[in-house]
């Protein structure tokens, strides 16, 4: 109903369920929303742009914002994220939006679907939630607690840090290119020039 009451031309899908400890304890939670929510759009958009003849109206795109998690921990020797690096993921949260991004490579490949997917680093900014890393840590230390005891396999990986404001105009670029990208382009964000964090020696 949205899609054929406003026209839309872009899709940028950020919705997610993303920390990776709750995704420990309910993985179905992680599941509905980030496999099974980004089917119900995915069906949606391509309902409302797909012409009879299979192609697909003009100027329509669909971004589908994922993470670098899904390949794993980045090494401590310097090595980076490429979008060519294996699918690697190590939680329920990870697993989850590499199930995703691969119902967004099915939709390309099997509907021609005008499609791009950024596999984006980890942020860091004003007004975080305070369950993600960095923020509960300084909160617990300026509130003179100990350290939170960190369960998930990611919070002892090398991860690469990116601003929101470098990521969104990365997104901005990906979204809205000067020329039209393939639909089949992916793009790895943040991991060649951001810092770089390893959370054990926090």
């Amino acid at each position: 109903k949205i899609f054929q009451e406003y026209d839309i031309d872009r899709v940028v899908h950020f919705a997610a369920e993303s920390h990776v400890d709750r995704s420990i304890k309910n993985p179905e939670i992680f599941v509905q929303t980030n496999v099974i929510g980004t089917t119900v759009l995915l069906n949606a958009a391509r309902n409302a742009w797909e012409q009879e003849d299979g192609t697909y109206k003009e100027g329509k795109k669909f971004l589908h914002v994922s993470t670098d998690e899904v390949y794993g921990s980045l090494e401590e020797d310097g090595t980076f994220f490429y979008e060519t690096t294996p699918y690697s993921p190590h939680s329920p949260y990870s697993a989850s939006k590499a199930s995703s991004d691969m119902l967004v490579k099915a939709y390309i490949d099997t509907y021609k679907f005008p499609a791009n997917i950024t596999n984006c680093s980890n942020n860091y900014g004003p007004y975080q939630f305070p369950e993600k890393l960095i923020p509960l840590i300084i909160n617990n230390v300026v509130h003179t607690k100990t350290r939170p005891a960190l369960r998930s396999f990611s919070c002892f990986a090398t991860s690469s840090i990116l601003s929101p404001e470098e990521i969104i105009s990365s997104m901005m670029t990906t979204s809205f290119p000067a020329t039209e990208s393939p639909r089949n382009s992916c793009a790895t964000i943040g991991d060649r020039k951001s810092t770089r964090l390893n959370s054990s020696h926090v």
